[in-house]
């Protein structure tokens, strides 16, 4: 339903701006779950133009840090991307992404004290498997008036395990969908119980398409294999005439 990730490398929050914006030119995609066709849909952004994503990323880290140092490793940007309810209808999807965007605006606004500021950009997608919001913000607190640059503070686990049902919460009171289409317990994760990354839920995706395909395959030859064998049991019936006769209604039943 909901998953956040947090970027430390600017090369690659690069890459992830591109893919948010869909600069990437067609035909360059490698994501495969990515109906190039759609690709139009994507360019609406609920977030104010901050012009090029990176360097306004750069830009107010600067302005935060006055002067201080920022350490090489220290995470830059987040990013929740946020899931359309497979029960919503088609005609209520954009208040939900509205919706979504003001209760993200509002939980990390305030922490930052930057208000709508802390957004980077608020990319939807429909050109995927599911309709979704990439809410890229800069993770910032602001404690006794001064802000400082702080993804453990900002999306720690108390605000992570806190987030669904907040989010769950706000969306019911506004009448936009059910806590229970969105507490409905599909966010994958592994053995120990960590949620899964976008790109670890690409690659299972993409394992269960291989196995799909493979299994089409096996299907396909058991039936060419189950045909042959009709065929030369119809070549063991009566006389010519006879055989000829069965293996056209045979042919037929196929």
């Amino acid at each position: 339903m909901a998953n956040m990730r947090k970027f430390s490398d600017m090369k690659d929050i690069g890459h992830l701006c591109a893919h948010y914006e869909r600069s990437v030119e067609k035909g360059h995609y490698g994501n495969q779950d990515i109906d190039q066709d759609k690709l139009s849909f994507d360019h609406t952004n609920l977030a104010p133009d901050r012009g090029k994503q990176t360097d306004y990323i750069k830009t107010q880290i600067e302005k935060i840090m006055d002067g201080r140092t920022v350490r090489k490793d220290a995470v830059k940007m987040c990013c929740w991307i946020v899931d359309v309810p497979e029960q919503l209808p088609e005609e209520k999807k954009g208040m939900f992404f509205q919706t979504t965007y003001k209760f993200l605006v509002d939980r990390y606004g305030k922490k930052s004290g930057m208000g709508e500021d802390v957004v980077i950009s608020a990319y939807i997608h429909k050109s995927e498997t599911t309709d979704h919001i990439h809410f890229a913000f800069l993770p910032v607190v602001e404690k006794m008036g001064q802000k400082r640059l702080c993804a453990k503070e900002c999306v720690g686990r108390e605000d992570l395990k806190s987030f669904h049902q907040d989010f769950a919460s706000y969306m019911e009171q506004l009448g936009i969908c059910k806590k229970s289409d969105i507490l409905n317990g599909k966010t994958k994760r592994d053995a120990s119980g960590r949620a899964l990354s976008v790109k670890e839920l690409k690659r299972q995706r993409y394992l269960e398409r291989e196995r799909n395909v493979e299994k089409r395959k096996i299907n396909l030859r058991m039936h060419n294999t189950e045909k042959e064998r009709n065929v030369e049991q119809v070549d063991r019936w009566g006389n010519p005439a006879d055989r000829t006769e069965r293996k056209i209604n045979l042919k037929r039943s196929w």
